[in-house]
């Protein structure tokens, strides 16, 4: 216990513990604070209308107008719409080309590359929208798809909720262990070997508990999961041993280097995490690579868990043979390493200013 509490008034220890428990809380609650109801805001988003059919474009104009869901605005030419829109002044154009006529032909939409993928994503729907409501007379036994999703996510927030429950632990974990092996550095030489060692993991028990515990009741203020309080806890906790044990392993491997090694993995579980694009889309290369890392893991586990309800357990087995690994990997090189000789006159300089 005396070796525990010695590793825990080191300074950069004290540093670690804020690294592990802030940086992830901070990201919950502006993440889910800020980007809450984001989509449901397409009021803020501004349009400009051309017509260049002269008056048999005048009621579909006056029609889509009236409909749009945004901020409307009647152009003075086509050419004039794009300049502003390049400035970023608006974020989409509508236009009736002179080859419409009234009820048939096509509406061009031309959205900015400068917009969101999400603003993207609802300009077309509500392109989709005006455009139906235009043909709405026309054709009314055409066939019509109807798409039916198997969950959909009550808010914009919700859908960014497995990046946030699944890679942030990983940046908070890798920022901590810097701090922590900056305590092992520091107390190695006046303390014995494997007191050091336990010491240290023990406190990386503790705060995966406690992160666990806080990044599962926090966020269930914000959205209802489909899974229960236990399964989130327990998958949470699961990823965040997970990406103790691997960032923890680059010390023990690389010494100094050991936060680049860290960062490296950093694409590669954004990448192969599956909630932009399907792992399998991938170039071949990068399909089963996320397989072996924590954060892919985690994501993908999480949108089973939130979305559906489902079972999470081969991401689980994965999460728990990586910790298994790289912690085996992290006590091997323990017993290979050899302890420096102490510092004459006990602790050291860096440790002393801890306390």
């Amino acid at each position: 216990m005396s070796a525990f509490k010695t590793y825990l008034k080191c300074h950069p220890t004290r540093i670690g513990l804020i690294f592990a428990l802030l940086v992830p809380m901070l990201f919950t609650l502006v993440w889910m604070t800020g980007y809450r109801g984001a989509d449901t805001r397409i009021d803020r988003i501004h349009a400009a209308f051309v017509n260049e059919a002269g008056a048999e474009g005048e009621a579909a104009l006056t029609r889509m107008m009236s409909a749009a869901p945004f901020h409307s605005h009647e152009a003075e030419s086509l050419d004039d719409a794009r300049n502003r829109m390049g400035d970023g002044e608006w974020d989409m154009v509508v236009r009736i080309p002179d080859t419409f006529s009234e009820g048939r032909g096509e509406i061009v939409f031309e959205i900015t590359e400068d917009a969101s993928d999400v603003v993207k994503s609802m300009l077309e729907g509500a392109a989709r929208q005006l455009t139906d409501g235009l043909s709405a007379n026309v054709e009314t036994n055409a066939v019509q798809a109807n798409l039916v999703r198997t969950y959909a996510a009550g808010d914009f927030s919700e859908s960014i909720l497995p990046m946030l429950l699944g890679f942030i632990p990983y940046i908070a974990m890798m920022t901590a262990n810097i701090q922590f092996n900056l305590s092992s550095n520091i107390l190695k030489r006046a303390m014995p070997k494997w007191s050091l060692f336990w010491s240290r993991q023990a406190l990386l028990v503790v705060v995966a508990v406690v992160l666990s515990v806080l990044l599962t009741a926090v966020t269930r203020l914000f959205v209802d999961p489909a899974s229960s309080f236990g399964a989130m806890f327990g998958f949470q906790l699961m990823l965040v041993v997970a990406c103790l044990a691997t960032t923890q392993m680059a010390f023990a491997l690389f010494g100094p280097v050991g936060p680049l090694f860290n960062v490296a993995l950093v694409p590669f579980q954004l990448m192969t995490a599956g909630n932009i694009i399907s792992s399998e889309m991938l170039t071949p290369f990068y399909r089963q690579i996320g397989s072996f890392l924590p954060a892919s893991n985690g994501i993908e586990g999480f949108m089973h868990l939130i979305y559906g309800g489902q079972s999470a357990g081969a991401e689980a087995l994965h999460l728990a043979l990586i910790a298994i690994v790289a912690w085996g990997i992290t006590l091997g090189k323990q017993f290979i390493e050899k302890k420096p000789q102490a510092v004459a006159g006990g602790m050291p300089q860096g440790a002393g200013a801890a306390h």
